[in-house]
């Protein structure tokens, strides 16, 4: 067989078929970068609703297994918490806090987060950034109706040596008839996650489609 003809037997892309492939490249592509933004807008809130929850089982550890005081000679096993404030304007943070003021089982804002260890139970203020906030929070039954709590926030206090949580409302109010709260947090309604923290202990993320 000569050079010549071994030369035809060979197959290739034709033109037609390449411009095929690299359209249907542009397109995947075009796709791919359109839904972009939108994807990293839920990787976002998925981890900033992590990193709620992590806070929360914090407080819980904290509670019931460390040993702390203001002072060297302050020798306090305080409770700790973390305060969730609605009324906030804009909600986009939450503390983490020691019961160290008066152990009422609830947040004492007294001088504000943070003015130093000496007139404050803050312990550490997270802020939410990339316009996420905190869109409800609810204390829930097992089963039934949410209500938001009085005052519009909510103190989750773990006293040791219990891994329970108890719930103060806004008003200082215990909250006794009622299961778990909720906490939602994103940008709008239409994308939430759902911070659920049981008095039993159990703290999770969830979806309107998986609570």
């Amino acid at each position: 067989m000569s050079l010549i003809s071994s030369f035809k037997n060979k197959q290739g892309f034709t033109l037609i078929e390449m411009v095929v492939v690299i359209g249907i490249i542009i397109i995947m592509t075009g796709v791919i970068l359109a839904n972009l933004p939108q994807f990293r807008s839920k990787i976002s809130l998925d981890l900033v609703a992590q990193e709620v929850a992590i806070t929360v089982r914090q407080a819980q550890v904290y509670g019931i297994a460390t040993k702390t005081g203001l002072s060297t000679s302050d020798d306090l096993f305080p409770s700790f918490g973390v305060y969730f404030d609605l009324a906030e304007n804009p909600s986009n943070s939450f503390i983490l806090f020691a019961d160290s003021s008066n152990k009422n089982g609830r947040y004492d804002a007294l001088a504000g987060c943070f003015s130093g260890p000496s007139n404050t139970e803050c312990r550490e203020q997270f802020l939410f950034h990339n316009g996420i906030k905190i869109l409800n929070v609810e204390m829930c039954p097992a089963s039934g109706s949410c209500v938001v709590p009085a005052g519009l926030a909510l103190s989750a206090t773990f006293i040791r040596p219990n891994f329970d949580a108890k719930f103060y409302d806004g008003d200082g109010g215990e909250i006794i008839d009622k299961d778990y709260a909720k906490i939602t947090i994103g940008k709008d309604a239409n994308d939430v996650r759902y911070i659920n923290v049981w008095s039993t202990g159990h703290i999770y993320v969830s979806t309107p489609t998986t609570i």
